[in-house]
């Protein structure tokens, strides 16, 4: 059976994912595994819900089962069941056509079910992707649509190695020092920043049937990738401004504002964690009070982005 290394955590599993992982001689700690059927609610305590079906993640219901363990729900029906060492993907919804249930199930399985899953583990699953620039692990923070993904591959195309894309699982360790996880060697982009640095949207898959991000692979030829847990050094939040004039400004962050900030990353991430607020809060304070927290705002165009890499790494220096 496959052991590799995702998010802090080493899965073992014998379903043929598609997705790029880093296969690890180690012993596991999550057991991954997909199945078919649904189970019936045991009228668990209820932690979220909602009847928004446009929502961004697309789950419906969380509940605590009486044995401890966890039952998440989605719009389609498909089911996750989840407990500290284990998680299990049910497909209730048989009208996937190929390739679109690897895609549904992968995409699913490492986004709300191990958001929710590393939450139970005292991780907070930021919305943001993280890369190793000249002064170590930086996460980067951004609302959708405003440049995060764009500005993240022009960075690997200078280069710099990608650890995590779309979620970064951050948390205070046993030393007392805010450290981050790697995810998996892929990008989610759209086809205009595949064009200008990866080549022909053509040749990649798309996330969804209905979208035109591109799934792409980091490595070999394109871009590095770092497996492991690295200490966090800042959080850029990027605004990406309409219009292709006007300086490109740094602020920084501090208190309530940065507090703010990075709860809205949380609420931003694959669930919004309403029954883990207190450790949540428990873990952002020192977070907030040890690492900065800059927001950088730039215009748009490609013709910025190299004045926008001499920023980041003038925030290296300082």
């Amino acid at each position: 059976m496959r052991h590799f290394a995702i998010y802090d955590a080493v899965v073992q599993s014998e379903f043929p994912f598609r997705f790029p992982f880093s296969e690890i001689d180690a012993p596991a700690n999550l057991t991954v595994e997909v199945v078919g059927g649904g189970v019936a609610s045991d009228g668990g305590a209820l932690i979220f819900e909602t009847d928004n079906d446009e929502l961004a993640p697309p789950l419906r219901r969380i509940e605590r089962r009486a044995d401890g363990t966890d039952l998440l729900t989605f719009f389609n029906e498909d089911q996750v069941e989840l407990s500290d060492g284990w998680i299990r993907y049910r497909i209730v919804n048989e009208s996937y056509e190929a390739p679109w249930l690897h895609h549904f199930v992968e995409l699913r399985l490492w986004g709300s079910s191990c958001a929710w899953w590393l939450l139970r583990r005292g991780r907070l699953p930021m919305h943001g992707g993280a890369m190793r620039l000249d002064d170590g692990a930086t996460l980067f923070m951004a609302v959708a649509g405003t440049g995060k993904s764009t500005l993240m591959a022009s960075l690997i195309n200078q280069g710099y190695p990608l650890l995590s894309d779309d979620l970064t699982p951050l948390w205070i360790d046993d030393r007392g020092v805010a450290t981050i996880a790697s995810g998996y060697p892929q990008m989610r982009m759209w086809p205009e920043t595949v064009r200008q640095f990866v080549g022909d949207p053509a040749d990649f898959a798309q996330v969804y049937p209905w979208q035109e991000k591109r799934l792409i692979r980091i490595g070999a030829p394109w871009g590095r990738f770092q497996q492991g847990q690295f200490p966090l050094k800042k959080i850029v939040l990027l605004e990406r401004r309409e219009g292709h004039e006007g300086p490109i400004t740094v602020e920084m962050l501090a208190g309530h504002e940065a507090f703010m900030t990075l709860m809205v990353g949380m609420f931003q991430a694959a669930v919004r964690p309403t029954r883990e607020l207190p450790t949540i809060w428990e873990q952002l304070s020192p977070i907030v009070d040890t690492i900065p927290l800059f927001r950088l705002s730039y215009p748009s165009g490609w013709e910025q982005l190299p004045a926008v890499h001499a920023q980041l790494r003038q925030l290296a220096q300082d």
